[in-house]
């Protein structure tokens, strides 16, 4: 009889031992804050990425099981006014990170900082999408899980501004080529009355816009080194049949200078007027146009 009792006390502590080790073990995550670090605002004309940068902090037990998942709520994509901008969530490390809230990332390939404790990730959105200007949104969830049990979870919103944006370029008749940021030239080559030559201003903006046209020398050519009535030549000029007064900057706005995703072309067009006893030499003038927004 009290071998019995003996053994039975053993096994009671051994269940106790099993029960303790199992409370040590349970995994503990709590989130405390994210935070978006940038604030450039998107360019469909630049070059580079827009980069969203995101940190999220966080509060982790020993979790060897400890997994995350990401789920959007416009399925991996940023909506504003103007339609969508699809992203690429990466982590820290680089690694592509899916956001269809299935996909499991391992918590070790993203808490890298294990005193500090914070998921640093990043959203990719490529440049060149024509987008109408505005605020656009995403939101993503984040889950912790231990194994196959859910243990915590967060909302990351992502946002990016769209700016007015605009650019123009130069083609036709151009002495010296042409380029968006340059402008270009129309040789007249010998300067006879009613002699006429004409470019293309291709303009391509995300919202309705104006062109400000204005002359250098208030619509005369000019000579290169003499001045006087004698060194002035008048020229007259025209953009998409609209004849342009030069003598003070002009403000052209048609109907159908609205948003376009591609360059829609204006044709500018200059003649030389009559003229009399000029110097004989060079001239010029310089037009300078400009894109206003009108949004």
């Amino acid at each position: 009889m009290r071998s019995y009792l003996i053994a039975m006390t053993t096994a009671l502590a051994v269940i106790a031992g099993l029960s303790a080790s199992a409370v040590e073990a349970a995994c503990e995550v709590s989130f405390k804050g994210v935070r978006q670090d940038n604030q450039r605002p998107y360019s469909m004309l630049g070059p580079g990425v827009s980069v969203i940068a995101l940190t999220v902090n966080v509060e982790t037990s020993d979790c060897p099981n400890l997994s995350f998942t990401f789920d959007s709520t416009n399925n991996n994509a940023l909506v504003g006014p103007g339609g969508t901008l699809p992203y690429q969530l990466k982590g820290s490390s680089g690694r592509n990170i899916e956001v269809n809230g299935i996909s499991a990332v391992p918590g070790q390939l993203l808490i890298t900082d294990r005193q500090n404790q914070a998921l640093g990730l990043r959203a990719f959105v490529a440049p060149g999408r024509f987008s109408s200007p505005g605020r656009y949104t995403d939101r993503v969830n984040l889950k912790a899980w231990d194994g196959n049990s859910a243990i915590a979870e967060i909302e990351l919103p992502l946002a990016i501004h769209v700016r007015p944006e605009a650019d123009i370029s130069l083609t036709g008749q151009a002495s010296h080529g042409y380029s968006a940021k340059g402008g270009g030239g129309m040789n007249f080559g010998a300067l006879l009355p009613g002699k006429e030559r004409s470019a293309f201003l291709f303009v391509r903006s995300n919202v309705s816009y104006a062109l400000n046209i204005s002359s250098e020398n208030q619509g005369h050519l000019v000579h290169r080194q003499e001045i006087g009535g004698q060194a002035r030549i008048p020229y007259a000029a025209w953009l998409d049949n609209e004849r342009l007064t030069l003598s003070a900057p002009a403000r052209v706005r048609a109907n159908g200078m609205t948003a376009i995703q591609r360059s829609r072309p204006h044709r500018l067009s200059a003649r030389i007027e009559p003229h009399t006893n000029k110097l004989a030499g060079d001239y010029q003038d310089v037009i300078i146009v400009e894109v206003v927004f009108l949004e």
